[in-house]
C-alpha cells in the first residue's frame, strides 16, 4: 500500500512540477520559491489562514496570491484527511477574498465537489474491502504455508488462501476505482486552478 503523504509534502512536489512545466524566467522561478516558503509555514500550522492573507495582502503581488493558491489546490488529494482539506479551502477563500474580483462562490462549490468525491471514494473503497473479505472468506481453501514464529524458525502451518484470479480480479477492481476517482479529481483540481487564474 502506497504511504500517505501530508498535504505539504505532496504541495511541495506538484510545486516542483509546476516550476517545470511552467516556469520560464527567474522572476517565475523567484516567486514559486517565495510561495513555497509562505504556504510551507501555513501547512506547517504556523500560522492560521488569518495571517496568510495579511502576508500576501502586505506584499500585495497578484501573481504570487494566485500562484499561492495553485500550490495549495495541487495538495488535494483522494486521502487529504478533513483537517488537512479545511486548512487548503480556508487558504485558497482566504487569498481569493484579496482580489478586486472573486471567484469565491465558484471555488466553493467545487470543493464541495472534491469533498463528495472523496467521500464517495472512500465509501466505495470500503465496500470492496468487504466485498474481498467476504470473497476470502468464501472461495479461500486451506493450504499448507511456511510461517516464521516469534523465535525466527520456519514451521509448515495450514493457512487459508485465495486463488491468483480471484486476487487479481479484486486487485484490478481496486486499481480502478483508484484511477477513475483520481481521474475525476484532476479534472476538479483543474477547474479550481482555472477559477483562481487571473483574467
Amino acid at each position: 500500500m502506497k504511504s500517505l503523504k501530508s498535504a505539504y509534502e505532496i504541495a511541495m512536489e506538484r510545486a516542483e512540477k509546476i516550476a517545470d512545466d511552467n516556469m520560464t524566467d527567474n522572476n517565475d522561478l523567484e516567486k514559486r520559491e517565495e510561495a513555497k516558503k509562505i504556504l510551507a509555514t501555513y501547512h506547517k500550522k504556523k500560522i492560521n489562514s488569518d495571517e496568510l492573507w495579511q502576508d500576501l495582502k502586505d506584499k500585495n503581488d497578484l501573481k504570487l496570491n494566485v500562484l499561492s493558491q495553485k500550490l495549495l489546490i495541487e495538495a488535494l488529494g483522494l486521502h487529504t484527511n478533513d483537517q488537512q482539506f479545511k486548512r487548503i479551502k480556508e487558504g485558497v477563500l482566504a487569498i481569493e477574498s484579496l482580489k478586486s474580483e472573486s471567484s469565491s462562490s465558484m471555488v466553493e462549490q467545487l470543493f464541495d465537489s472534491v469533498k463528495e468525491l472523496q467521500a464517495k471514494y472512500s465509501e466505495e473503497r470500503e465496500k470492496m474491502k468487504k466485498r474481498l473479505e467476504d470473497e476470502f472468506e468464501n472461495n479461500s481453501q486451506v493450504q499448507m504455508k511456511p510461517v516464521q514464529t516469534d523465535d525466527g524458525k520456519t514451521v509448515m502451518k495450514l493457512e487459508p488462501s485465495i486463488d491468483e484470479n480471484t486476487k487479481k480480479r479484486l486487485n484490478d477492481m481496486m486499481n480502478n476505482l483508484e484511477e477513475q476517482s483520481s481521474h475525476m479529481l484532476n479534472q476538479l483540481v483543474d477547474k479550481l486552478k482555472s477559477v483562481v487564474e487571473i483574467n
